[in-house]
């Protein structure tokens, strides 16, 4: 993971749940005792159908507040807009090749 400062953090994640095509849900793989400048996190995306889109969203649970807080200071909320961002792009550009003649 690269942080807007450019800081650079090596993730290693476990799924703890996938329901197709609805739900993923994974933590950290440290088994509760994560690496030095990292925090332990639960991370759920849902998916859900809106005619000829999809709506998303991402849920983010912290240990604590205090950790939630570490996480915002470090960039973890700009992270996720940026990575939205980028999917946006890439869904657009993908659905621009399929609806091509």
């Amino acid at each position: 993971m690269r942080t807007p400062d450019g800081s650079e953090y090596n993730m290693e994640f476990i799924f703890v749940e996938v329901v197709k095509p609805e739900r993923l849900v994974w933590k950290n793989a440290s088994n509760g005792k994560p690496p030095p400048g990292q925090l332990n996190v639960l991370n759920t995306v849902t998916l859900e159908g809106a005619g000829r889109k999809t709506e998303w969203k991402f849920v983010a649970r912290f240990d604590s507040l205090a950790e939630r807080d570490i996480a915002v200071k470090k960039g973890f909320a700009t992270v996720i807009t940026q990575g939205s961002e980028k999917l946006n792009d890439i869904v657009k550009s993908l659905s621009e090749v399929t609806e091509a003649p």
